[in-house]
């Protein structure tokens, strides 16, 4: 897909298992990126709620 069109192209017979072999590789590749960016965002969820945390405890212990 370019500029989020999509093209059609004939692919010759004997290219047939090398550009399936490719588009196999470009799907896992995809698949991996958005498992990291998933990774990413519970990290960032986690990180989110510890400093919250943090600052809780530190206006607890100020207040005292």
């Amino acid at each position: 897909m370019v500029d989020r069109k999509k093209r059609v192209e004939h692919i010759p017979t004997e290219l047939v298992d090398a550009v399936q072999a490719r588009v196999a590789q470009g799907k896992a590749y995809k698949e991996a990126v958005a498992e990291l960016m998933a990774i990413n965002a519970q990290l960032l969820v986690i990180e989110r709620r510890a400093r919250k945390q943090r600052e809780a405890e530190r206006k607890g212990r100020a207040g005292r």
